[in-house]
């Protein structure tokens, strides 16, 4: 059973407000989307500046520090349950779903595999700041980066530095990934389970595939966004982060995908999130990532207002050519606005 299939069999304003929430009294239809406007938890907050949504469950404060949780989390956080497959279990039996719980967890939230820690410490992300040369603790910060532990429970974990990956939804749901990498720029021990030999990685994706960087995300949600500029990994994105001028950081926004250079599907998914905009890709000199610039473009032609393939660096190498980061250990952000700027068009209609 998925879990989609209790929220749907809830009537979720009366959920909320059992653990505390206010619904405007004039206002209990949902809108086109979903939403339900209700007063925010744990501020003040006259007028209403949070939501739920009635499709997904989840609650979301559009003011404050920008929380998305899901009805199971905010039930914990609201002190109703000791943790989420409580709050699932009770929900399940009230929505007459019991018999229909699953008798293996594991799957249904991919952040049960991670052990949060409880505050940022820059200190743990030293190593990795000096690896990745031209990053920073605020680009780190400003994509959304998060410290954990993997794995969650181990006796040796691996402190890593994580990022969640963002569905459809964007930020007005919890993240449906993570990626994650060790805080000191090394290899990440992927389990395998037990009795089977980890694998060490560079990085890898907890969960499902998505967007990710949360400051450019929330940038086209709130359609500020002048242009897009879609890179094609991690380590590029906090780079280019790090490099825009504080004038600029409001209206250009940076996002990457969770999966690398190769997914087809997130492409595809998330196209119709950019019309109207003006979408610029960066992927590396190699022919993975200019394949994977391909597929960004076909999906995207149709819809974004303007879209351009921007390459940096000439010849494009079969693989593990030169990326983003090497491009800006030499130039500047300036720089960068002149090449966009001289690059002409993608037409759906493969001419440019």
């Amino acid at each position: 059973m998925q879990l989609k299939t209790i929220i749907q069999s809830l009537n979720l304003v009366a959920e909320y407000q059992s653990l505390g929430v206010k619904f405007p009294d004039n206002q209990r239809e949902a809108n086109s989307k979903g939403w339900i406007a209700c007063h925010a938890i744990g501020r003040d907050d006259r007028q209403p500046s949070a939501a739920i949504n009635v499709n997904t469950g989840s609650y979301t404060d559009r003011g404050g520090d920008g929380v998305c949780l899901s009805l199971w989390d905010f039930a914990v956080r609201a002190g109703a349950f000791k943790d989420w497959k409580s709050a699932v279990s009770e929900y399940a039996k009230k929505a007459g779903l019991g018999k229909k719980l699953p008798k293996k967890w594991d799957g249904l939230r991919p952040d049960e595999k991670i052990d949060w820690c409880s505050a940022w410490n820059p200190l743990v992300c030293r190593e990795w700041l000096k690896k990745y040369a031209g990053t920073s603790v605020e680009s780190l910060l400003t994509v959304g980066s998060k410290l954990s532990r993997y794995p969650a429970k181990s006796q040796t974990p691996d402190y890593c530095l994580t990022w969640p990956a963002y569905g459809p939804e964007l930020l007005d749901a919890p993240p449906r990934g993570f990626v994650l990498q060790r805080a000191d720029g090394g290899e990440i021990l992927l389990y395998q389970g037990d009795g089977v030999a980890a694998r060490p990685t560079k990085r890898m994706v907890i969960g499902k595939s998505g967007l990710v960087g949360a400051h450019g995300i929330r940038l086209i949600m709130d359609g500020k966004a002048r242009l897009v500029l879609k890179v094609e990994g991690l380590s590029d994105l906090i780079r280019l982060q790090a490099v825009i001028p504080p004038e600029l950081r409001d209206s250009i926004a940076c996002i990457t995908n969770a999966a690398g250079a190769n997914e087809t599907d997130v492409p595809r998914e998330f196209a119709p999130l950019f019309a109207g905009l003006d979408v610029v890709l960066i992927h590396d000199a190699d022919e993975p990532g200019q394949n994977g610039a391909k597929v960004w473009l076909g999906a995207l032609g149709k819809y974004a207002t303007k879209i351009r393939n921007v390459q940096l660096w000439l010849p494009i190498e079969p693989n593990h050519g030169w990326d983003l980061r090497d491009w800006l250990s030499e130039h500047s952000f300036t720089e960068l606005l002149a090449l966009i700027e001289a690059t002409l068009p993608f037409r759906a209609d493969g001419a440019t």
